[in-house]
């Protein structure tokens, strides 16, 4: 080939080389810039002409030019292919992020004659991993905000719970004591009667009566004591559930809350009542227990909600 041609032929690859808008380099064994492209003399702000024939300390940083130097001992002493990240300074003044891609050449004798470069601007890409690793960690950081959230509301929830449970079971609580009170009455008066008063133990018919009305008030604190135990009463599991009469479990409610929303109302010189409007219902699995402590709140509730007093309707 005569140098003519060479010439041609190097003209025509230098060509190939600027139109790749990707900046290209070559060096020789011994680190010395032998070309470039035109992408790449931009990368540098440098003109081609001071580019070749110059080392990299000659045209980058110290601290680069040293870990080019060091990668290309590197790959020179382990030849094949070579890729690793590095931040470059472009000629504009702003530093970016690169991958440079390097594998080594031979000359006829098979000796290493140098290493060509490729370099890719991932500057945008590793903006993105970032900005994508500190997402991952705000959305982290506000799922742990909002699963400790989460149980701060279920504590709160769960005492709230607890609290109305306390408050309607005092409510219950004092208006059974006040029922059990009147039941007490008159069994007291008629024992005192009957004690105080010898001469009516001569008299069957009125011994009878008093005895009647003693036992008639026995068995209304017994109902009562019957239905508040019955009221709270837990299965021994609590999934184990029951056949429940509805209609049976309201009147019983009713039973119980009546000091609640009668006597306590009308000691204030207002009036309440529970109006019920029942339609025939089958029969259906629940905890007795748990419904009545619903429909008790629900009535303690009504109650509040109407201090000039009113009616409460319950229908099936």
């Amino acid at each position: 080939m005569n140098e003519k041609d060479l010439a041609e032929q190097l003209a025509l690859f230098q060509a190939i080389l600027d139109a790749i808008p990707v900046p290209i380099f070559y060096k020789d064994a011994r680190g010395i810039y032998l070309g470039c492209n035109t992408a790449f003399s931009n990368y540098l702000g440098l003109s081609k002409d001071h580019i070749v024939n110059k080392t990299p300390y000659d045209i980058a940083p110290f601290d680069l030019a040293t870990r080019y130097i060091e990668m290309d001992q590197q790959l020179f002493q382990n030849p094949g292919r070579q890729i690793y990240e590095s931040s470059v300074k472009y000629a504009d003044g702003t530093r970016h992020d690169v991958l440079f891609h390097k594998a080594v050449f031979y000359k006829k004798d098979m000796t290493i004659g140098g290493l060509a470069g490729i370099m890719f601007d991932i500057t945008e890409r590793k903006s993105a991993e970032v900005a994508l690793k500190e997402s991952e960690e705000r959305a982290h950081e506000i799922n742990r905000q909002l699963e400790a959230t989460l149980r701060e509301l279920q504590t709160t929830q769960t005492q709230i719970i607890q609290q109305e449970r306390l408050r309607a079971l005092g409510e219950m609580a004092s208006g059974i004591a006040h029922d059990f009170n009147n039941t007490l009455t008159p069994i007291i008066g008629f024992a005192d009667l009957l004690l105080n008063m010898p001469h009516y133990i001569s008299d069957p018919v009125k011994v009878r009566e008093y005895l009647q009305r003693i036992r008639m008030a026995a068995q209304d604190a017994a109902n009562i004591v019957k239905r508040l135990r019955k009221f709270y009463q837990r299965n021994k599991q609590d999934e184990t559930l029951e056949m429940i009469d509805l209609q049976e479990i309201i009147q019983e409610v009713i039973f119980l809350t009546e000091p609640r929303w009668k006597s306590q109302v009308e000691a204030i010189g207002k009036q309440i009542q529970i109006v019920t409007h029942y339609n025939p219902l089958p029969k259906f699995l629940s905890h007795a227990s748990e419904l009545r402590e619903v429909l008790t709140n629900l009535i303690f509730n009504a109650v509040d909600a109407m201090p000039e007093g009113g009616t409460i309707t319950i229908t099936t």
